[in-house]
């Protein structure tokens, strides 16, 4: 039961497409009086049940076959069904668990199994719907209760409208620190080659960068973004960098010091 109804945070994951928050509940209260239905299943030897209000299966069983009447239906044909409507789903499950779900039956629950109750909550954009494990096999509780735990502990997604900065930088020139002391206003720098002028990057969030070409129509990407770290960019990222140790310049060596300088001619958001 501890590793059911450990403490830990809410869990994210998707069930029938849609985004919905999962986290144990020491209450099973049905609140609203809600006919609850009972939906046996087996992981692999081991049996449980799962008890849902009516109105959840319902939309299960319209999922799979908006014109079958479940209440008509045999348990077992009932389970057929259901189990094809959440193949995806119970595939997933199936994963974290460890061993084959088989949907056995699904009938009214119109008494409550003797089996211990474990609760869980899942919340969704619009409803809160109260679920109940009954299962006398403690260790299917408690590998349902590792999946809880491995499930809070990994990340949501990060939405792919994401904004991330994009800037479009081109160069770079090699000058020295003297040279760079004496620009002025309007003064007017020049490459030294048109292969030199016509290097430039995207830079992404200071952490990737794709190389493009400067043409009429815009800049045109050459290859897929990568780790800009390690590659001829990476000086340009926004970071203190310390000398080496020991190193020191004499005075009269400062304006002799190359300097790489890069133009920066625009600069955007981008969804991920």
């Amino acid at each position: 039961m501890n590793a059911f109804y450990r403490r830990r945070a809410p869990a994210e994951i998707t069930i029938a497409g849609k985004a919905v928050a999962i986290a144990a509940a020491w209450s099973a209260s049905n609140p609203e009086n809600q006919q609850l239905w009972n939906i046996a299943f087996m992981v692999g030897d081991t049996t449980g049940k799962l008890r849902l209000p009516l109105s959840v299966v319902e939309q299960g069983f319209a999922r799979a076959d908006d014109l079958a009447d479940m209440k008509r239906l045999a348990p077992a044909h009932a389970a057929l069904l259901l189990e094809a409507a959440f193949e995806v789903d119970l595939e997933w499950i199936e994963g974290r668990l460890g061993g084959t779900i088989t949907i056995t039956s699904v009938a009214p629950g119109d008494t409550t199994p003797d089996d211990p109750p474990f609760a869980f909550v899942l919340t969704g954009k619009d409803e809160t719907i109260v679920c109940v494990l009954n299962t006398k096999d403690a260790g299917l509780a408690a590998r349902f209760g590792r999946l809880l735990d491995e499930l809070g502990k990994a990340r949501p997604p990060i939405p792919a409208e994401f904004p991330l900065p994009v800037c479009l930088r081109r160069g770079p020139l090699a000058i020295t620190l003297g040279e760079l002391r004496s620009l002025q206003a309007d003064d007017v720098v020049l490459f030294k080659d048109a292969e030199e002028e016509r290097m430039a990057a995207l830079i992404i969030a200071e952490r990737l960068y794709a190389p493009v070409a400067l043409i009429a129509g815009g800049p045109q990407l050459l290859a897929a973004p990568t780790a800009i770290a390690g590659s001829n960019w990476e000086w340009s990222m926004n970071q203190n960098t310390p000398p080496p140790a020991g190193q020191t310049l004499e005075e009269s060596t400062l304006d002799e010091l190359p300097v790489a300088l890069a133009f920066e001619i625009g600069r955007t958001a981008m969804p991920l």
